[in-house]
């Protein structure tokens, strides 16, 4: 099943192209550089609550579902923190693995090294977070995004790659045997 920004992305072209099918070049030329902006906020928005999900549902299993402590992990460790989870410049998903313990971010930098298309994904997401940190802290009208719409798609692909091991990556061996977190 295709995801919103997946839908949002195919759309998009789709009206771009009909509009220059249409003869309607300037329309198409102007909606077309928008694309990639809009892209870049859904797919990064899509995966930030994505991410988010996860982190819910994984203190909802940690505390067998006890609505308060997962109220309270959502409204004080989750909301609005989202974007200090990661280090979104240098391209890096360790600060946030850390923050579940050193038995997470040993298990994470293990499969970071031992996992090529997972090193790729994590770079991409960075990337993507980077990139829409630079769009939305800057002057968006006058932001200048060197990427298409179908780069910028095909980031979002690789980075949904990332961001659906999450759960796996912080439920790691230890945490199933009951050793660890």
């Amino acid at each position: 099943m295709a995801t919103l920004v997946e839908v949002l992305y195919e759309e998009s072209i789709e009206v771009v192209q009909y509009l220059l099918e249409q003869g309607e070049v300037s329309y198409s030329n102007t909606l077309g550089s928008a694309v990639p902006k809009i892209v870049l906020l859904a797919a990064a928005s899509y995966l930030e609550t994505e991410v988010c999900r996860h982190i819910n549902e994984f203190y909802g299993e940690v505390t067998r579902q006890q609505n308060e402590a997962v109220a309270f992990v959502n409204n004080k460790a989750i909301s609005r923190q989202y974007h200090t989870f990661f280090d979104w410049k240098k391209g890096k998903a360790s600060p946030f693995f850390g923050l579940f313990g050193e038995d997470v971010l040993s298990y994470f930098k293990v499969q970071m090294m031992s996992d090529v298309d997972l090193a790729a994904a994590v770079k991409d997401f960075c990337s993507l977070g980077n990139l829409r940190n630079q769009l939305v802290h800057g002057n968006y009208a006058a932001f200048a995004l060197e990427k298409t719409a179908q780069e910028v798609f095909v980031l979002y692909k690789s980075a949904s790659r990332f961001v659906e091991r999450i759960p796996e990556l912080i439920r790691h061996p230890s945490f199933a045997s009951g050793e660890g977190t």
